[in-house]
């Protein structure tokens, strides 16, 4: 028998280790959860014990069973909503098999499981191992036998749904990939944006793309904007608009409809003027266009370092910007499912025929995002939403203005189930809404029926919530994270409660007809750019001002 040099041992127990820490942090964060959940429930049985037997003087193995079958389903139900809830399939039948499957799964381990831990605790005492360090062992070892169990047995599940699903409706132009850099037409719309506009255009003009760029500024007259910019005006790489219309809510859609006709580029970017990409940020987005998708979108990160920023960027409970941790696909059947959350136009990338086939709605003024991104995929088109095409972002600071943008997009989704009930979005908005309307009513009658102890566990909920996210985002000052996600979501419920009852939501006519009175401004035209090097024969437009042409006629939808 031939002995393995000592060499070979150690080259295979650090493959072993590596493999070991690879694991460990890919999975780290579910073993959290796991964890936490275990002691909640443990914490749960217990008090539901000492309630049947002290209290209601149930009989203790009766009082012992019914503990044991309550934690068994509350931990399946915790670890199927939160530790691996990103497993759930989108569509509403496979998720319901899903769901019985995994539950039965979850009953056989955890029979097994209780038995063999059992039986291994009683070998244990017999052999005279004190008691309390048997139960320590016991809990240890099962803990992490329950967790691997449930990773690749009773939970298991695909990671991306979009996988599984059928192709999309066929798209009537060529899927055909560009063998050379497009032209790019970077629209923004603008509204006393002085205080960021500067660093948005500095960073477009300092962008790493080899091929032809504009930038399209979209603005009312006499906007403080524009005096940011005023000495890039001659720039033959920016063109700004001013425009005014007779719209009485939130005109960004105005502007960017009004931008991407404007626009010249093969390839169209929507940005917002609180933006800040980096310097590789066009030329990622293009390159994804190039291998043939039509609809590219990214997240966003704070551009800045503050409290409200780090909140807005680490909270988990409740987080609003979208954060996008690896690139999945977003397709008619999982728009606004757990785990695929839908793009926004703050950072969006498509062809200029998507535009043309699917436009974009200028009477929507909140979730005008969702809404045009919903449209899109139900036109057959998939969007790619890429990890790697994050761009800065300026958060609102404070919670009073954190409190108005939540209650406006609370509107906003009201707007959206009204518009598009059947999607996925729509149908798991209206059931959260349902479920805050409930939990007051629920925790008013606990309070009432045990008013001792319903506090206490409420009490006990808070500092969980707390403490994981403190854990989660590694700074003690994430423990106020709950506190103010309570608060926030509580001005969406309202926004959102108050459309819904108003009755009028989602109706064009509840803010007018945007472009039917519609006229041009000025128009600052450009001269040859002092920064930018003209990378090809350009196709700017001629002189504009006070003119109206066919494309500005109001929509006929």
């Amino acid at each position: 028998m031939k002995v393995p040099h000592m060499s070979d041992v150690r080259e295979k127990m650090r493959t072993w280790r590596q493999l070991l820490a690879e694991w460990i942090r890919a999975n780290w964060r579910s073993f959290t959860k796991f964890a936490l959940i275990g002691g909640f429930v443990f914490l749960a049985g217990a008090g539901l014990l000492y309630v049947l037997v002290t209290k209601w003087h149930v009989n203790s193995l009766v009082a012992y069973f019914a503990q044991a079958v309550f934690s068994v389903e509350l931990s399946f139900v915790l670890n199927y909503h939160w530790t691996w809830a990103e497993r759930k399939p989108a569509d509403r039948a496979e998720r319901r098999k899903y769901f019985l499957r995994s539950l039965g799964r979850w009953n056989v381990q955890k029979i097994i499981t209780v038995a063999a831990n059992q039986a291994i605790y009683t070998w244990m005492i017999g052999i005279h191992v004190q008691y309390m360090l048997a139960n320590v062992i016991t809990t240890a070892v099962f803990s992490v036998l329950n967790y691997l169990w449930a990773e690749y047995w009773s939970l298991r599940g695909h990671t991306l749904i979009a996988e599984e699903e059928e192709a999309p409706p066929p798209i009537t132009q060529p899927e055909v990939r560009l063998l050379q850099f497009p032209s790019v037409s970077v629209v923004v719309p603008v509204k006393n944006s002085g205080d960021t506009i500067r660093k948005l255009v500095d960073a477009l003009l300092e962008q790493v793309y080899p091929g032809i760029v504009e930038i399209v500024i979209v603005g009312d007259p006499h906007d403080r904007t524009w005096e940011a910019i005023a000495d890039l005006m001659h720039m033959s790489d920016l063109r700004c608009y001013e425009v005014q219309t007779t719209f009485r809510g939130r005109d960004a859609n105005v502007k960017r409809r009004i931008g991407v006709l404007e626009a010249n580029g093969d390839v169209i970017v929507l940005t917002d003027s609180d933006m800040e990409p980096g310097p590789d940020w066009l030329r990622t987005g293009i390159y994804s266009i190039m291998q043939g998708d039509f609809v590219v979108a990214g997240g966003m990160h704070s551009a800045e370092e503050s409290f409200w920023a780090r909140y807005t960027d680490e909270n988990a409970l409740g987080g609003k910007t979208p954060r996008v941790p690896r690139t999945y696909i977003v397709t008619v059947k999982n728009f606004g499912a757990r785990g695929f959350k839908p793009p926004i136009m703050a950072n969006l990338f498509f062809r200029r025929g998507v535009a043309t086939r699917v436009p974009i709605r200028p009477d929507i003024p909140r979730w005008d995002d969702y809404e045009w991104a919903y449209r899109i995929v139900s036109d057959g088109y998939i969007i790619v939403y890429r990890h790697d095409l994050s761009a800065g972002h300026y958060h609102r600071s404070g919670i009073l203005a954190l409190f108005k943008e939540y209650r406006n997009s609370g509107t906003g989704c009201a707007d959206f189930i009204r518009l598009h009930q059947r999607s996925v979005m729509a149908r798991r908005r209206v059931t959260q809404i349902v479920q805050v309307t409930l939990a007051p009513l629920v925790a008013v009658a606990a309070t009432v029926v045990k008013p001792t102890y319903t506090p206490i566990a409420f009490a006990g909920l808070f500092l969980l919530l707390s403490f994981y996210e403190a854990g989660k985002a590694r700074r003690l000052e994430a423990v106020l994270y709950p506190l103010i996600t309570l608060v926030l979501g509580f001005a969406f419920y309202l926004g959102a409660v108050g459309r819904l009852l108003g009755g009028r939501a989602g109706t064009p006519a509840d803010y007018g007809r945007p472009e039917v009175r519609m006229e041009w401004i000025q128009v600052h035209e450009p001269s040859p750019s002092p920064y930018l090097k003209p990378r090809g024969p350009g196709r700017h437009r001629g002189h504009r001002s006070h003119r109206r042409s066919r494309r500005d006629e109001p929509p006929d939808s």
